[in-house]
């Protein structure tokens, strides 16, 4: 009587004798494979079969031998959606987490940062942009491949594989490059040029300037000026014909200088009045503790023209000295 063939998940094939059900085929297994039973799957035509089904349809034919995997169906620590009995109310952008190490927001980015990677480590070569056969150089951009093309590099090149016509249309691209360089160079020449000459001529008016204010300014020192000098003031108030004749009437005359009072300066130079008494409304009635009047004068008296701030007197020092006398020497 024929018995069942068994897959198992090694990939080996094992034949069993025929049983009564599933179930003893799961404990004979056991006992040949080590596999415990309650892990064990057996699959028929993708189905999986029940431990009180019979072998009786099923002597002949092939049974995959699969592994049951125990879980939950969520991460272990915190149950889905699903598992909670909860249903989410609006939509929730997702980012990357720990059950989804590759995610990327840009796949085309992501994908782009992984390649130039690889090509920094050298495990990835590209060959990128156009290429050119007689000098065997690949370019990287379209501009430098067409620059290329209108060189002496290129025209070299093709003369030694023997392209005569492609090397008499390369040598008119590298005659007219040549001529737009030096037009180009030129025309740069006559700029720079230019503008030396434009800034000498500023730095030659800057001189003629500077030489017309210094006259100027000597001019204006030789001229003589009088000590005091009083003019007619024009009325601010006063029409456009009025401030005319006014100004047309208005002359010039020179005051004598005031001879300097001592006293005066002495008193202008103390900055306050000419009372001692501290400011005190009702200062002329009391009696100054720091200051009198006989002190006053005295100071008054010292008080010299500014020529002669540092030449007093003998006068002068004895005026001084008998104000303020100095304490006489122990013996």
């Amino acid at each position: 009587m024929a018995g069942v063939l068994v897959r198992l998940p090694s990939g080996r094939t094992r034949a069993l004798p025929p049983l009564a059900d599933v179930g003893a085929l799961h404990r004979a297994l056991e006992d040949l494979e080590g596999i415990p039973a309650v892990h064990q799957r057996l699959v028929a035509g993708g189905v999986e079969l029940r431990r009180s089904a019979s072998l009786c349809d099923l002597r002949g034919r092939v049974l995959e031998l699969r592994l049951r995997v125990e879980g939950g169906g969520g991460d272990g620590d915190q149950p889905d959606w699903t598992e909670r009995g909860k249903v989410p109310s609006g939509s929730k952008k997702r980012g990357p987490d720990a059950r989804a190490p590759d995610w990327a927001a840009d796949p085309a980015k992501k994908a782009a940062r992984h390649e130039r990677e690889l090509r920094e480590r050298g495990e990835l070569v590209v060959a990128v942009g156009p290429f050119c056969v007689p000098c065997g150089k690949r370019f990287a951009k379209q501009t430098v491949y067409d620059a290329h093309l209108a060189g002496t590099k290129h025209l070299r090149a093709l003369q030694r594989m023997g392209r005569t016509e492609e090397a008499m249309v390369c040598q008119l691209d590298v005659e007219a490059n040549k001529r737009r360089i030096a037009e180009l160079e030129a025309a740069r020449d006559r700029e720079r040029m230019s503008e030396h000459k434009v800034g000498k001529e500023t730095e030659e008016e800057r001189r003629r300037k500077l030489a017309e204010r210094e006259a100027k300014l000597l001019e204006r020192e030789m001229m003589p000026m009088p000590a005091t000098v009083c003019a007619r003031v024009v009325d601010e108030d006063a029409t456009d014909e009025e401030a005319e004749g006014a100004a047309t009437t208005s002359t010039l005359h020179v005051e004598k200088p005031v001879p300097l009072d001592p006293a005066a300066l002495a008193i202008a130079a103390s900055g306050v009045a000419s009372s001692y008494t501290g400011g005190m409304q009702d200062g002329a009635k009391r009696v100054n503790r720091f200051t009198t009047d006989a002190a006053a004068a005295a100071h008054r008296k010292l008080a010299v023209p500014g020529a002669d701030w540092f030449n007093p007197t003998p006068k002068e020092d004895e005026a001084a000295a008998a104000c303020f006398p100095q304490p006489k020497k122990a013996a």
